[in-house]
This record gives structure tokens, C-alpha cells and sequence, in this order.
């Protein structure tokens, strides 16, 4: 009873930031720095096909598993949008179906909700288990956390901009004190292993290499900004 409330509070915080995103319009506060991926090539279909999950491996990367994930192309184009949203999270917080891989997010980590505003953020909710832990997490994992989510919905939803995550209820300044998600993120594949980044399809869409030029582990030099306080 008390989770389902938990869960219904959540939703009411993602239905008013959506609300405020929209009536934002070019006022939608700047993504985190060092999020260099331009937004560019022909629309992902919404039947589902070929979504890309990124998750994270003992190499400290991110790594795409490709999915097909079904959904009624006989909805009204907003409601696939949502509704595809929605099973790319739901599979995103899901054990990985590549050996190798971990998880994204703790085990028992669920999803309130997610919306779309106008302006292409997509607003997530989770609401975290008992055993979810994001304090005491080092940068490079609450980096490959927070980005496995962000890429996740950019490469896989048409019209998604970017993410902004609400954790508990509520839209938090940083996760683990390391990445600043007090903003809406645009994606990055900074944090991406060189095979996956070969691996998604021209018709996904594509990042600008970074200024800095890639590192020798396949990661770009460049860093998002840090969370207020921490640096």
C-alpha cells in the first residue's frame, strides 16, 4: 500500500514537471556540459524496431544491446511515443540479456512513470527498492547509471531530446554527488565502447566526436559537469 503511494506521488511530481517543461518552451534549462551529441538523422521508427539499450560492463563503459521491442503501431503517434518510452525504461531497469553486462540500476528499482513534453524531455520516474543505493556510488558509475538511461530513450524514442530524471518524488540535484541531474541531459556516447558506437545503425542517430578527441579506452577526454557543491 504505502509503495503504491510512493508510485502515485511520483507520478503526480513527473505530470508537474512535464507540465513545466512545456510552458517552458526555449527557456528549458541547458543540458550538463560535455554532452556533445548532435541530435541529426531520419526519425526512429516507433514500431519498436531495433531500440538501443546501453548498459554498463566491468570495463567501465556503456555497451548497446539492441532490442525489439513491440508496440501497437495502431496508437495515436503521442500515445506509441509514451508507450514506447515506457517499455525501453521498463527493459533498461531489467537484468541485460548479454553476458558480460550488469545491470543499469539496483534490483527492485521500478518505474513510476514517464512523459514527453512538448519540447522533447523526457521526464522519468523511478522510484527506487529497498535495496536501491545511488549515494556512495563512484563518478564513473553514476555516470554509466545516469547515461545508460539518457541514451537509452534518446536513440531509442523519435522526438526525445532529452532526460531528466525524478528519483523518489522528486527531481534530485545529483544521484551520488558526481553528476549534476538538476537539468534536463542531452545523450553522449562519450562513455560508450568504440564497438557499440560502430554498432548503431545509420539510421540512429549520430553524435558529433568530441573536441577533446577519444582516450585511449574508447571514452572521449570530456566530462558533464559537476553536481553543485562538488567541485
Amino acid at each position: 500500500m504505502r509503495r503504491d503511494l510512493a508510485i502515485g506521488v511520483a507520478a503526480l511530481g513527473v505530470a508537474a514537471l512535464a507540465l513545466g517543461y512545456s510552458f517552458l518552451g526555449s527557456a528549458t534549462p541547458e543540458p550538463a556540459e560535455a554532452v556533445d551529441g548532435v541530435i541529426e538523422g531520419p526519425a526512429i521508427p516507433l514500431d519498436g524496431s531495433a531500440v538501443q539499450l546501453f548498459f554498463p560492463a566491468v570495463d567501465g563503459l556503456l555497451h548497446l544491446e539492441a532490442r525489439s521491442l513491440a508496440v501497437d503501431p495502431t496508437l495515436e503517434l503521442g500515445d506509441r511515443r509514451h508507450r514506447l518510452a515506457h517499455e525501453v525504461v521498463t527493459a533498461l531497469l531489467q537484468e541485460p540479456e548479454t553476458d558480460g553486462l550488469r545491470r543499469a540500476f539496483d534490483e527492485g528499482t521500478e518505474l513510476a512513470q514517464v512523459r514527453i513534453s512538448r519540447d522533447g524531455v523526457a521526464i522519468v520516474s523511478l522510484q527506487p527498492g529497498p535495496g536501491s543505493v545511488n549515494r556512495g556510488l563512484g563518478s564513473r558509475a553514476e555516470l554509466l547509471r545516469v547515461y545508460s538511461l539518457v541514451n537509452s530513450l534518446a536513440y531509442s524514442v523519435d522526438g526525445v531530446v532529452s532526460v531528466a530524471i525524478v528519483w523518489a518524488g522528486s527531481q534530485p540535484t545529483t544521484l551520488a554527488g558526481h553528476v549534476d541531474t538538476s537539468r534536463p541531459l542531452l545523450p553522449s556516447l562519450d562513455w560508450v565502447v568504440r564497438a557499440s558506437r560502430r554498432q548503431l545503425s545509420t539510421g540512429a542517430r549520430k553524435d558529433e566526436p568530441s573536441k577533446d578527441g577519444p582516450t585511449k579506452d574508447g571514452a572521449s577526454a570530456s566530462a558533464p559537469s559537476a553536481a553543485p557543491g562538488t567541485e
